[in-house]
């Protein structure tokens, strides 16, 4: 198993969240057969990207990677991934097994990308790398982004620092946090258009849990219970 996890989490996050063992702590290190797998890290400060072996905690490779990364997101098949260059204007693509660099896929003047989502249509074997760009007020659907030309389709959601994103299962639909904005922000990626934009409360920036049935034309119960904004005076519809 593949895990992926950003650096303006990771940063603390191996630190604070990993329980402390030792003596008289009561507790015992838990076992490798339990904890297994890899788990990828984007460096923002560092501009690098970093392998770390699960199963020992120890960092086993890191490379140079582009200015800035913010996030990242594995592959479906696990076999790569790929890191929004917040501190450019690229998506990168690296190798999950030595992290060597594949490519770059350019989004344009000021792209500033940085939430990540890379999934598969099963039905018809297309990847698709779906990422907000902040400096564009836009959000890019990047369809097959492993061949020598990928399709690049740019969807504006004429809000103000358009930050995190997520997709429904069929990649129908996309939702944006707008942080200068403070709204979200629904997508048509078919179409490649805005569908309407929520007002939520002061620089939203949440985790979106894309999990059930999704209503896309409405916001209702599940922005009630997924968004989360830094300030307390968040509104739902």
């Amino acid at each position: 198993m593949k895990w992926a996890i950003g650096a303006a989490v990771c940063a603390w996050g191996l630190a604070a969240c990993v329980p402390a063992y030792g003596s008289g702590t009561g507790s015992a290190m838990p076992s490798t057969d339990v904890i297994t797998g890899s788990l990828f890290v984007a460096n923002k400060r560092g501009n690098s990207l970093s392998l770390i072996d699960l199963a020992t905690g120890e960092e086993t490779n890191r490379v140079d990677s582009c200015a800035n990364p913010h996030e990242l997101a594995t592959s479906p098949d696990g076999q790569h991934v790929a890191l929004a260059c917040y501190g450019g204007t690229t998506v990168d693509i690296f190798r999950t097994g030595d992290l060597s660099k594949v490519k770059s896929i350019e989004l344009g003047a000021n792209a500033r990308p940085h939430g990540i989502v890379w999934q598969q249509d099963e039905a018809i074997g297309r990847d698709t790398i779906f990422v907000t760009a902040e400096g564009r007020q836009s959000a890019f659907a990047i369809d097959y982004p492993l061949a020598p030309q990928p399709d690049i389709t740019e969807i504006s959601t004429s809000q103000r620092g358009s930050h995190m994103i997520a997709v429904s299962p069929d990649g129908s639909f996309a939702w944006t946090m707008n942080l200068g904005s403070g709204t979200v922000t629904l997508l048509d990626t078919g179409d490649a258009r805005a569908v309407r934009s929520q007002e939520i409360g002061i620089e939203p920036e949440g985790d979106f849990n894309c999990a059930g049935r999704l209503d896309p034309l409405g916001f209702g119960t599940w922005f009630r219970q997924s968004v989360r904004a830094r300030s307390n005076d968040a509104r739902n519809s």
